[in-house]
């Protein structure tokens, strides 16, 4: 009798289990991802990649977590890894440490990643008795945030392009797989490989991710219930969705900040519009005051009232607020008009002169870039507005044509201050716009920012140089910070959001 009912038990849980319907999480992108490459620089593809590819290590409340590395040890110029040899790729292969040391390689070497600098970073990888990586690095750097950005895959001899995503699908360890693309659908599905595949059933089952370029078209998808999550929603549609029933609406920090810096090399620039050149060799925005004169005569704070509903925050420098380190005793630059006409005054500059703006082509990006404009006819600054597209980015920058750059500038919230600056001068600046070559003041930041690279992470005394750095870099205004703005989702009651980093399909939680 014992024995029928225990058949009968499993039997029951067997039809429960097969009668549990696949929970579908529906999604839309603005673009096609333009290859999924796991060291692709596409925001789509990176979108989709976190959930494909694995680190060795994540950073998440404030702590680095295993994940493909089961521990590892620290010390001047050596990390030492041990790699977890129980977990599979997708196509049901063990991962060993060669396939992570090879991956590494590429990570180093790919031409995608020169702004990590990881070949500068890493002298060697050397594996012992097949349980242990070492990397033997060259500088003194925070090694596990550097981890956290770099995905671990099985190494296959092609491109990861669109046209053979699903002819030889990428081979990685993450939770989902690629399971169908069709013209303007891509659907994922749980890897049945990975080690929480059992574990974590409120995660979707299935992925599908629709592309779509209109807004007004997305939206109405969200409201006939086609789609279960939007985001990137345009302040415009705030209002509208601020009212809808049986929505969540999430709020969040971007991890992305919008500002313009100066070039204050000698040389020619580009004049707008035209394939001429023209010469500025005696540059008036290497006059300090010229610099402060801009950034007092452009009203940020204003714009983010009343162009971005209040949906941004106000930076004094050019990392996100909610960084390690950032200056909470420094003010953003009051709006003052007529303190700006007295700085061009006092340098001399008060018949104005002609400047080229080159920005990054985009909604925000030409609205700011238009503020910029008519801001500066205040203090007779006539400004040219040259947009240029992401194809364009590294010849319109690398060349140093222009007289004045706009563009967004991504971060990781795990980083602190100074792996942002540090991005920010060793790679941004440093590499593209030589703007500091005849700056007085430039041996001593660069005094400043060396200190900064060489302490350890922990320093007690790093809080006095980031506040000398933090000085510097605002009274010489070298940079004029705009904003970093609040991303805006929507998602329909039924899913609920965890996020770690940005978000993952698997931070979706599926309400039982």
């Amino acid at each position: 009798m014992k024995a029928k009912f225990l058949i009968f038990s499993i039997f029951l849980l067997f039809l429960i289990g097969c009668s549990q319907k696949e929970t579908v999480f529906r999604t839309v992108y603005t673009e096609k991802p333009k290859n999924f490459d796991p060291l692709t620089l596409d925001a789509y593809a990176n979108l989709i990649n976190r959930n494909i590819y694995e680190t060795l290590v994540r950073f998440e409340n404030n702590q680095y977590l295993p994940v493909i590395a089961n521990y590892w040890s620290l010390q001047e110029g050596l990390m030492i890894l041990n790699i977890n040899k129980n977990i599979r790729f997708s196509d049901g292969t063990f991962l060993t440490i060669e396939d992570v040391k090879k991956s590494l390689e590429r990570n180093m070497w790919h031409p995608e990643r020169y702004f990590l600098n990881t070949e500068s970073l890493i002298d060697s990888l050397v594996i012992h008795d097949d349980n242990f990586l070492h990397i033997h690095f060259n500088t003194i750097t925070n090694m596990l945030h550097y981890l956290t950005l770099l995905p671990i895959y099985k190494i296959v001899d092609h491109e990861y392009s669109m046209e053979n995503l699903f002819t030889i699908p990428p081979i990685a360890t993450g939770e989902y797989v690629f399971d169908e693309f069709i013209h303007d659908k891509i659907v994922l599905s749980k890897n049945k490989f990975h080690r929480d595949f059992n574990k974590n059933r409120r995660s979707p089952d299935i992925v599908e991710i629709f592309i779509e370029s209109n807004f007004e078209t997305q939206y109405q998808m969200f409201i006939a219930q086609e789609i279960d999550f939007l985001m990137n929603v345009p302040i415009a549609a705030y209002k509208d969705i601020f009212y809808m029933p049986d929505i969540t609406i999430i709020e969040r920090p971007s991890d992305n900040i919008l500002l313009m810096f100066f070039n204050l090399s000698d040389g020619e620039f580009s004049s707008s519009g035209s394939s001429s050149q023209t010469n500025f060799s005696n540059n008036p925005l290497k006059d300090r005051r010229v610099r402060q004169a801009m950034a007092s005569s452009i009203d940020i704070k204003g714009y983010i009232q009343n162009e971005l509903a209040g949906k941004a925050n106000l930076l004094v420098l050019p990392v996100l607020q909610r960084l390690y380190g950032y200056p909470v005793h420094l003010e953003p630059y009051n709006y003052d008009v007529r303190h700006g006409k007295n700085l061009m005054s006092e340098a001399g500059q008060s018949s104005g002169f002609k400047l080229n703006l080159a920005y990054l082509d985009g909604r925000l990006t030409s609205s700011a870039a238009n503020l910029i404009k008519e801001s500066l006819k205040e203090i007779n600054i006539d400004v040219n507005l040259s947009p240029y597209s992401v194809v364009d980015y590294g010849t319109t920058v690398r060349e140093s044509k222009y007289q004045l750059y706009l563009q967004g500038w991504s971060q990781r919230e795990y980083s602190s201050v100074r792996h942002a600056i540090n991005a920010f001068f060793s790679i941004t600046l440093h590499n593209y716009v030589y703007f500091y070559q005849s700056e007085a003041n430039y041996p001593y930041m660069r005094y400043l920012l060396s200190r900064l690279y060489s302490m350890n992470e922990y320093d007690p005394l790093l809080a006095d140089v980031y506040i000398e750095l933090s000085d510097l870099l605002y009274e010489e205004v070298y940079i004029l910070p705009f904003y970093e703005p609040l991303d805006i989702y929507i998602l329909y009651e039924r899913f609920t959001l965890d996020f770690t980093e940005r978000y993952r399909f698997i931070d979706f939680k599926v309400k039982r």
